[in-house]
């Protein structure tokens, strides 16, 4: 079977990191390393971050708009990502979108203009049901119940049930793609993986080293949080949290890159809350990081109170490493955490809550050990990347060999 020529479309790529950019780096890697044609399309960052032509030897195609991480750009990118897939139209023969919210609609309309066979990871609740519509609907002064909203969101489902196929990252994602009528044939189950070669737990000398370069005291329990510092992360309950743990025998570490002028950006806060709270000694700020797992690899302890996330990659991440999570139960992950056996789950927006959590696996050792021994065998288990890569290669080759058959 002829390997088809893959184009991964996603709005933001490297240097820019999330779960989805990790995601997207990690299959376009795997699918060009293994002989596969592969290019990325995504946006333009910023002007003072580096935007390199090729990533791991794959093809970048940026696009408009410019910039950093913002609210509205998956849909102020709509007509820049059709006009590159038309443009690049002899290049490719299946798309793989692994965030269908904004960008999709393009996928779906160079789908049916171009004959192509398209491929979403359908990664964050309500996309498929578009109930994710709700809140932007109501500030537009529109009751997502009545006609008119109704109307709206049954287009949107329309839009993004236009697939040939779908790869669902939790099991209520497939439920939801079930009730919004996608047909199960065109649904596979699979979680995000990790790359479990170069996440996994460091040697003590290692470990030791890396604190050093780090900052980070050798001796005491390193309770980490990575990711961006943002409030529906729960970051800002963390550091309340912390203030109410009250102990010396263990430091936190907040590493992620803050968001200026993002209505969502809790890092400011979180600073002042520090210094309010006299934790300066017991908090450090890491800034962002270009290299997770070194980071990762230096904590005994993951932290994510978050009230929202689609899958949680970095508590995958996590896992690999060998860390004990103690995090919110609201995302994709949930599907593989185990209370007391391989997590510690806390309630997101619970200071109280997510406090006593953490003086548990800070005081008991034998708990915390068992945790991370626990959770490297999970990620093996579930989060392995190579595996994950190539169950979605193989269904995008069937795609696109369905489509050639059927030609």
């Amino acid at each position: 079977m002829r390997r088809p020529r893959v184009l991964v479309l996603t709005t933001y790529y490297a240097p820019i990191l999330g779960g989805v950019e990790t995601h997207a780096r990690l299959i376009a890697r795997w699918m060009h390393e293994r002989g596969y044609e592969t290019l990325v399309l995504t946006t333009r960052v910023g002007m003072d971050r580096p935007a390199p032509p090729t990533v791991d030897g794959v093809p970048v195609h940026r696009t408009r708009p410019s910039g950093s991480r913002r609210q509205w750009a998956k849909w102020l990118a709509l007509p820049f990502i059709f006009w590159a897939l038309v443009r690049l139209r002899n290049r490719y023969d299946v798309v793989y979108c692994p965030d269908p919210r904004g960008v999709g609609v393009a996928a779906v309309t160079a789908r049916h203009l171009l004959s192509k066979r398209l491929v979403f990871q359908a990664a964050t609740p309500g996309v498929l049901s578009c109930t994710h519509w709700d809140g932007m609907l109501a500030r537009a002064a529109l009751d997502p119940a009545g006609r008119l909203g109704r109307a709206i969101k049954s287009t949107g489902r329309r839009v993004y049930g236009a697939a040939d196929a779908y790869v669902c990252i939790s099991q209520e994602i497939s439920n939801e793609g079930r009730s919004a009528g996608i047909p199960e044939r065109r649904m596979v189950y699979q979680p995000h993986g990790v790359r479990l070669d170069r996440y996994r737990p460091a040697a003590t000398d290692a470990v030791r080293r890396i604190r050093d370069e780090l900052g980070l005291p050798r001796e005491r329990i390193i309770c980490l949080f990575l990711g961006r510092l943002s409030r529906e992360k729960g970051v800002l309950d963390l550091v309340d949290a912390w203030r109410r743990v009250d102990d010396e025998s263990a430091v936190l570490a907040l590493a992620g890159p803050e968001m200026p002028g993002h209505h969502l950006d809790a890092g400011p806060q979180a600073r002042e809350l520090v210094a309010r709270y006299g934790l300066s000694e017991r908090v450090r700020f890491l800034g962002a990081t270009d290299t997770p797992a070194r980071v990762m690899q230096a904590a005994d302890v993951f932290v994510l109170p978050s009230y929202y996330e689609a899958f949680a990659i970095a508590v995958a991440e996590a896992m690999a490493c060998g860390l004990a999570p103690v995090v919110s139960p609201v995302a994709g992950i949930a599907d593989h955490l185990d209370h007391g056996e391989n997590a510690l789950l806390c309630e997101p927006g619970r200071p109280d809550h997510l406090a006593a959590t953490l003086r548990r696996a800070i005081g008991d050792t034998a708990l915390r050990v068992a945790l991370r021994r626990a959770a490297r065998a999970t990620a093996e288990r579930h989060f392995d990347g190579e595996r994950m890569a190539a169950r979605i290669a193989g269904l995008l080759t069937d795609v696109a060999a369905f489509r050639r058959e059927a030609a």
